[in-house]
This record gives C-alpha cells, sequence and structure tokens, in this order.
C-alpha cells in the first residue's frame, strides 16, 4: 500500500499524474495526505518500519510535487512553510523534505544543496517512474544526503534543526517529563553522542511555549571559573532577559544570600515577566 485509502479517495483519484509518482514511493514510504499549495503540491508520507529504522524517522516527511519544467525557489518556500504550519507543525519531521520535479536534475539538485535550514532530496519524475530503477531506488537517494553525515561524530554540537532527526522521540519525552510532569531530569552518555545537541533541541522545542528555557554551559571559562553564588546570580540575570524583566540597579548576590534572593527574583520574574 502506497497511498491510504482515505488520501486516494479525497485528493490523489482526481489527480492521477500525481497519483502515479506517489504510488512509485511504496519502496519506503505510505502516502497519508495530498493537497495543492499554489502552482505546486505536497503530500505527506508515512516511513515504512524498515525506513523508520534505517533513517531513524519518527514522523511523516513532506513530499513536495513540482510539475514545472524548471525548478525555482518556491520550492522552499513551499516546504518551509508546510513545516512550520500549525497543523502539521508536530506531526512532520523538520529536517528532511523529498522532492519530486520535472527540471534539470543538476540546476534542481545545485538550488536545494543552498538550502539552510533543511535537507531537500530531490528526485526526477523520470527516474522516479523509471521500471528499472531497482527495489532500493528511493532509501538509496535519501542516503546519499543523509548516510554520510556523522550526526554523532560532529566536531561542534547541533544548534539547528538541520541535521537533526532520528532523536524527536528523545527530545519530546524530555519537553513532556520536565514540561508537563515538572520533573527534574538528566541526560548522560559517553563523549561526541550528541547530549549537547539535544539540548539544544529541547531549548528550540521550548522556544514558542509561555515558559523560559536557557542553556549553560559549564564549560564556558566564565561559567567554570565562578562560584556557585556567582553563577546563580548569572542565571538569573539572563532568565531576567529572557522573560524581559531586566533586573537593574541591584548589587551582586553573595555566599550567604545567593539561595534566598535567587528564589526571590525567580519568584519576581513568574509574577512580572510578559511570558
Amino acid at each position: 500500500m502506497a497511498i491510504k485509502p482515505e488520501a486516494d479517495n479525497v485528493y490523489f483519484r482526481d489527480n492521477s499524474s500525481q497519483r502515479d509518482l506517489a504510488l512509485r514511493l511504496d519502496e519506503a514510504f505510505d502516502v497519508t495526505f495530498g493537497a495543492k499549495r499554489g502552482e505546486l503540491a505536497f503530500w505527506l508520507a508515512e516511513p515504512k518500519e524498515h525506513t523508520r529504522e534505517r533513517f531513524g524517522l519518527n514522523q511523516e516527511v513532506v513530499v513536495i510535487y513540482s510539475p514545472h519544467k524548471r525548478t525555482d525557489a518556491r520550492v522552499m518556500t513551499a516546504a518551509a512553510q508546510i513545516i512550520r504550519a500549525p497543523e502539521f507543525k508536530y506531526r512532520v519531521e523538520k529536517v528532511l523534505v523529498l522532492l519530486i520535479h520535472n527540471g534539470h536534475p543538476q540546476e534542481t539538485a545545485g538550488l536545494v544543496k543552498g538550502q539552510p535550514d533543511f535537507i531537500i532530496v530531490p528526485f526526477g519524475a523520470d527516474e522516479l517512474s523509471n521500471p528499472s530503477r531497482g527495489s532500493l531506488f528511493i532509501r538509496s537517494k535519501i542516503s546519499e544526503e543523509l548516510g554520510s553525515i556523522d550526526l554523532f561524530g560532529m566536531s561542534s554540537p547541533i544548534t539547528s534543526d538541520k541535521y537533526f532527526f532520528g532523536r524527536d522521540e528523545l527530545v519530546q519525552g524530555l519537553v513532556s517529563r520536565s514540561v508537563n510532569r515538572h520533573e527534574s531530569l538528566g541526560l548522560f552518555g559517553l563523549r561526541k553522542t550528541g547530549k549537547t545537541s539535544v539540548l539544544y533541541a529541547v531549548q528550540r522545542r521550548l522556544a514558542d511555549r509561555p515558559l523560559i528555557a536557557d542553556y549553560l554551559d559549564c564549560q564556558n571559562p566564565g561559567i567554570h571559573a565562578a562560584r556557585w553564588w556567582q553563577v546563580l546570580d548569572n542565571l538569573a540575570t539572563r532568565c531576567a532577559n529572557a522573560a524581559r524583566v531586566p533586573i537593574t540597579g541591584r548589587e551582586a548576590y553573595t555566599e550567604t544570600d545567593a539561595g534566598a534572593r535567587f528564589s526571590a527574583d525567580i519568584k519576581t520574574l513568574l509574577e512580572r515577566g510578559s511570558l
């Protein structure tokens, strides 16, 4: 099954050319939704179990279909709008988009390579329809873009959603337990396994919620060399700036009063902050 019955009845039966292409995704995906967006169209594709396991995909993937003979920036604009749309925001993968196009292969590849926010894997409509393409064609194309990237071995933490995939379940679990259940949590692991990248992702997931989320890097010399009450003072200032309630005209915390003053400052932020 490449197209779920509801999607087929609502959209694809009236768009036969797109239906034929969507059926070609059966190697790796089941298409669950289809709709037009201006002069383009988009589908949502649910990864099959083997695809989910191979690439660490936990949500549906956006597929953009462009009928034009030349692929242009409208593709990136449409992808960004769909990924961020409220109705799809928590349903689709934020870093991977598939593009089915009728443009020039090299021109299209060059265009999508310059996309800074997410990874677009292009498929020519002709090559997707080729009966001799092979049973691993789609997965091989995705692997060309994703498989060569050592996500856990990057020299620096991942600070944007691009390349951050396969760990959404962990991030959502941390967000749910810390925010909804008010639990104190710890994240432990060996070096270079992506702990900092996960924490940055948690911070991004919380950015549009009415709360304060900050990341304090204890490897920073200014933090590492500070005493505990100085760190609390720094944290209170950062939280105040995030809450748009700057703390001004006050004396720095001392070792004897830091605990009480930090609690009082946080209470003030919660009462006065425009979160």
